[in-house]
């Protein structure tokens, strides 16, 4: 009985537990409409996948929406950065397909935009992985509400990747 075991387990191992192959990104790939970017932070190796979507009548950045471990805190957020010169108080809403949208709090605007950190919680990952497509929604300056699209195209494979190379 114990040799059909080791058996068994040496064949799980060969074909189905092994590193997948997404795995052997490299930092800078582009995997489906997600980038996979790494760096270092003091000693530490950090990288994140990122869409960025730019407005196509100026080309200037109008959303970002970046995935990764916040630096020094081991808690993978999500950030989404959008051009200055929106209404701040209603935040932003983030859907995935036909799930219900989550309101989030803006936390500050810099010079290169306004920024929502979003806890990754195992349930929004869920729907990162299994969505085609997520909405982000918030308001411009005179309090229309715009709503741009965000593909998952390549989500998944891109997050798993961005995983073994921050190892």
């Amino acid at each position: 009985m114990s040799n059909i075991f080791y058996l068994f387990v040496t064949l799980l191992l060969s074909v189905g537990l092994t590193t997948p192959t997404w795995a052997k990104a490299k930092s800078g790939d582009r995997i489906g409409d997600w980038s996979v970017q790494c760096g270092e932070q003091g000693k530490k190796k950090v990288c994140h996948v990122s869409q960025n979507l730019t407005y196509k009548q100026d080309g200037k950045q109008l959303l970002n929406i970046a995935i990764g471990e916040l630096a020094n805190t081991g808690k993978e957020v999500v950030i989404v950065t959008l051009r200055l010169g929106i209404f701040l108080p209603v935040g932003i809403q983030i859907q995935i397909d036909e799930n219900a949208s989550n309101a989030y709090p803006i936390q500050w605007c810099l010079a290169n935009g306004c920024h929502a950190y979003i806890e990754l919680t195992p349930a929004l990952l869920k729907m990162f992985k299994k969505g085609n497509q997520g909405k982000v929604t918030f308001q411009d300056a005179s309090r229309k509400n715009i709503t741009i699209p965000v593909s998952l195209k390549g989500f998944t494979k891109a997050y798993y990747s961005m995983r073994q190379l921050a190892k």
